[in-house]
C-alpha cells in the first residue's frame, strides 16, 4: 500500500476514514521508507530490524530449502519470550522455518482468484478483469464470489473474521498479546468487491501522464519485464479506481477490528501500528508494481497508535524507515532491543529528545541473478545504483546504471541527474553516503552476481515467472 493512498497522508482518491481517525489519535510518520521495495526482503527487514543484507534475504524468489533465516532474533521471538501470547493471521511470505508461534497464514482463496486468473467458473469478461498484459497479473476487477458464499465474504473479510476470533478466544484480560493481521490487497489480484468497485468514477482518476523518460538499462529492464504498453487509458483509469477502491475496502475490515478493541474496552491499553511492506508503481514512469527506488514504491505509511505512551496527532516529517519498526515497538513493550539490530526506536524523535535520520537506505536483487541494486535518500535527493563490489568488499566498489533526483525540485522524478557534470559533487556525496553504510553493516547475503540486465531479460521470460513470485 501506497502512503498517498490514504486520506491522512495528504490528496487521496480512496475513502480511509478509520485508518485517518487512527492517524488522528496517533503519530503519522510522513516520510517512512522500507528497506527493500520487494514483499520477502522488506518483511525480513522489519522483522529483524537489520537491512537485508544482514538478514542474508535480497529477493522474493529466495530458495526456502537451503534458507538460513533467521540468523537474528526476530520481533514474534522476542515478544514471546518475554511471555506475549503471539500469533500471525494473513499473509507471511517469509523464508523456513516458520517464525511464528501461531500462524494462520492465509493470502486468498484459490479456488476464486489467484494474482494472475479468476477460478474455475468465472467468467473473467463478467468481473471486467484486466491484466497488465496478457497473462499476467489481475490489475483490475470485481471479486468473484461464489454462489453459496456471503455476497460481503472476500479475503480480507475472511482475515478480520480469524483476526477477531483469534483476539476472543486466545487472550485474556491479564495476558499481554502480540498479534500481526496481515492482509495481501490492494496487492494482486486487484479486485474490489462490488461496494468498492463501484466506489469511484474512473473518468476522475488523475492517471499518471505517460511520459516514458529515458531511464538507466536497470529500469528499463524493469520496464519490459513489467510490460505495461499494451494498456489503454481507459483501462489505466479502472484500475486505478479499483485499486483506490480496494484500499477502502482494508480500511473498511481495520474498522471492523478497531471497533472489536472498543467493544472490548481494550483501545486505552492496546498499541496499534499500521505499515505496509512496499509500495506501487500505478503507470507512473511506464511501471507497474514493485521492485524499484520511486517515492511511490518505497514511501509507505506509518502511523502508530499509543495512547497511553505517546501524543494524539502528531506528524513526524523527518526521515524514519523500516528497521526501526521493530526497535520502536519494543521500546513501546519496555523489551529490551538486541544488539543485532540495526535500526533504533522512532520514541525518541517524537518526544523532539533525538533528531530523524540525515538519510535511509534500500537494497534489492529483484531476481536471484538481478544486479545488487543500492538506494539512498536524504532530506533533498534520492540516488539508486547498480553497485559492483570489489571482491566481498562492498564499501570499496563503485557505483553504475544509476537515479539521482533532486527531490526538491523534482517530486515527479522525472529529471535524472546522475550523469550530469554539474551535479557531480551531490553524486559523490550520496555514493560516500554509501560507503560509510556498507562500512557499518555487515554483509550476509550475496549481493555479488554482476550479471547485466541482458540475463535478467531472458530469465523473467520464462513464462510471466515473476508475476507468481
Amino acid at each position: 500500500m501506497r502512503a498517498d493512498c490514504i486520506g491522512a497522508y495528504g490528496t487521496s482518491w480512496a475513502s480511509t476514514p478509520n485508518l485517518d481517525a487512527l492517524a488522528a489519535r496517533g503519530v503519522r510518520f510522513d516520510r517512512h521508507y522500507v528497506n527493500s521495495p520487494q514483499c520477502v526482503p522488506s518483511r525480513c527487514s522489519y522483522l529483524t530490524g537489520v537491512y537485508p543484507r544482514e538478514s542474508g534475504i535480497l529477493s522474493n524468489d529466495y530458495d526456502k530449502s537451503d534458507s538460513v533465516w533467521p540468523i537474528q532474533p526476530t520481533l514474534p521471538m522476542l515478544f514471546a519470550e518475554a511471555g506475549y501470547r503471539v500469533a500471525n493471521v494473513g499473509k507471511s511470505h517469509t523464508p523456513n522455518p516458520e517464525i511464528w508461534p501461531t500462524n494462520h497464514a492465509f493470502t486468498y482463496f484459490r479456488d476464486e482468484a489467484t494474482p494472475l486468473r479468476l477460478g474455475d467458473g468465472f467468467n473473467e469478461a463478467d468481473h471486467e478483469v484486466i491484466h497488465r498484459a496478457p497473462g499476467c497479473v489481475i490489475i483490475s476487477g470485481r471479486y468473484p464470489v461464489p454462489l453459496q458464499a456471503p455476497q460481503e465474504r472476500t479475503p480480507a473479510t475472511h482475515l478480520t473474521d480469524v483476526a477477531i476470533d483469534w483476539l476472543n478466544t486466545s487472550t485474556t484480560a491479564n495476558e499481554p498479546f502480540f498479534l500481526r493481521a496481515s492482509y495481501l490487497w490492494p496487492h494482486t489480484p486487484v479486485l474490489a468487491p462490488r461496494e468498492f468497485y463501484d466506489l469511484h468514477d474512473p473518468e476522475d482518476m488523475p492517471i499518471p501522464d505517460g511520459v516514458r523518460e529515458p531511464v538507466p538499462e536497470y529500469l528499463a529492464w524493469m520496464r519490459s519485464d513489467q510490460n505495461t504498453s499494451g494498456l489503454t487509458e481507459r483501462e489505466i483509469r479502472r484500475s486505478w479506481a479499483t485499486y483506490h477502491g480496494l484500499v477502502s475496502h482494508v480500511d473498511h475490515q481495520i474498522g471492523r477490528l478497531l471497533n472489536f478493541l472498543k467493544q472490548q474496552q481494550m483501545v486505552q491499553n492496546t498499541v496499534i501500528v499500521f505499515s505496509s511492506d512496499h509500495g506501487c508503481m500505478l503507470g507512473e514512469h511506464g511501471l507497474w508494481h514493485k521492485g524499484v527506488f520511486y517515492e511511490e514504491a518505497v514511501r509507505v505509511p506509518m502511523i502508530i497508535n499509543a495512547p497511553t505512551r505517546l501524543p494524539g496527532g502528531r506528524v513526524i516529517s523527518q526521515l524514519t524507515e523500516m528497521v526501526d519498526f521493530a526497535p520502536t515497538l519494543f521500546d513501546l513493550a519496555d523489551i529490551s532491543k538486541p544488539a543485532s539490530m540495526s535500526g533504533r526506536s522512532l520514541l525518541p524523535v517524537v518526544a523532539g529528545k533525538t533528531p530523524g535520520k540525515t538519510a535511509v537506505f534500500g537494497e534489492i536483487r529483484f531476481r536471484r541473478f538481478s544486479p545488487y541494486r543500492v538506494w539512498v535518500r536524504t532530506e533533498t535527493h534520492a540516488m539508486d545504483v547498480t553497485w559492483i563490489p570489489r571482491g566481498d568488499d562492498l564499501a570499496s566498489g563503485h557505483a553504475t546504471d544509476g537515479c539521482l533526483f533532486d527531490l526538491e525540485r523534482d517530486i515527479t522524478q522525472r529529471h535524472n541527474l546522475f550523469d550530469d557534470p554539474a551535479h557531480m559533487a551531490t553524486q559523490q556525496k550520496m555514493t560516500n553516503l554509501l560507503r560509510q553504510w556498507f562500512e557499518h553493516h555487515p554483509v550476509r547475503g550475496d549481493v555479488r552476481p554482476s550479471i547485466g540486465a541482458t540475463l535478467c531479460t531472458k530469465i523473467s521470460d520464462n513464462n510471466g515467472l515473476g508475476d507468481t513470485l
